[in-house]
């Protein structure tokens, strides 16, 4: 990943976090705060990359809060832009439905779409969406 950036920076491209993904991350550190502060939450974290890291390296909640309030300083120490989501347009949210399918977990039991298929669906078609508030096009981006 750091080598992806440090090539995106070289060609002079403009990197950007949404504004609503750095909302999802604070919301998925406090969620993870709250489940190391007791040891059944531990143990009733998800099992993933992140939580195995978390755990194997004994991070405890106070370390996940500060990791919280300082996370829009270090996204943009890597120069990142935080930014917000463009507003929708026709022309690029055709096709929604199928990606937020492909995005579902397979073992998805809900009818409705899930607040993470939510969220990267809106994420592809932001980045599919002309900026208005910076100097650039988002599209030129991918």
């Amino acid at each position: 990943m750091a080598e992806t950036i440090r090539l995106l920076k070289e060609a002079d491209v403009q990197c950007l976090v949404f504004e609503k993904s750095v909302g999802e991350i604070q919301r998925i550190l406090a969620f993870i705060e709250h489940r190391l502060a007791t040891t059944d939450g531990q143990r009733n974290l998800r099992s993933s990359a992140l939580a195995r890291h978390l755990l194997t390296n004994r991070f405890t909640p106070s370390d996940i809060r500060q990791v919280s309030a300082l996370l829009r300083m270090k996204i943009q120490e890597q120069g990142f832009v935080i930014a917000p989501m463009p507003s929708r347009q026709k022309l690029t949210t055709a096709g929604e439905m199928k990606l937020a399918q492909r995005l579902a977990p397979a073992d998805r039991t809900a009818d409705g779409m899930d607040a993470r298929v939510q969220h990267d669906v809106d994420c592809v078609v932001a980045i599919l969406t002309p900026c208005s508030t910076c100097a650039c096009m988002l599209n030129s981006w991918v």
